[in-house]
């Protein structure tokens, strides 16, 4: 059952880099957990905005990457990463009553 998954992310201040006049957003990404890891999903956030949705986001095991980019869509510093999964949490659980016919 696929499922939204929210990005939120914590930052802390950092100096730019000689030549760089700001920090212009935040790329997240969804990828998966193969070897050559493919990317899901992808969201550039325009700072100062820390939170992202990605809409259904189907069940199995994933990495998060966010990484700071330049107002040019270069990267700064280093991308951070969590793994993450996604699961059905819902099953049948049965409750009375119970229809009972005879026939």
């Amino acid at each position: 059952m696929a499922r939204n998954v929210t990005f939120t992310v914590v930052t802390a201040p950092a100096v730019l880099p000689a030549g760089v006049a700001d920090g212009a957003s935040l790329l997240m990404q969804i990828l998966s957990t193969d070897a050559t890891p493919v990317v899901v999903a992808t969201a550039t956030v325009p700072a100062p905005a820390l939170t992202t949705t990605f809409l259904a986001v189907a069940d199995g095991s994933y990495t998060a990457s966010v990484q700071a980019l330049d107002s040019t869509g270069a990267p700064l510093g280093t991308a951070v990463t969590q793994p993450f999964t996604v699961a059905d949490l819902l099953f049948n659980q049965p409750v009375a009553p119970i229809a009972i016919t005879v026939t």
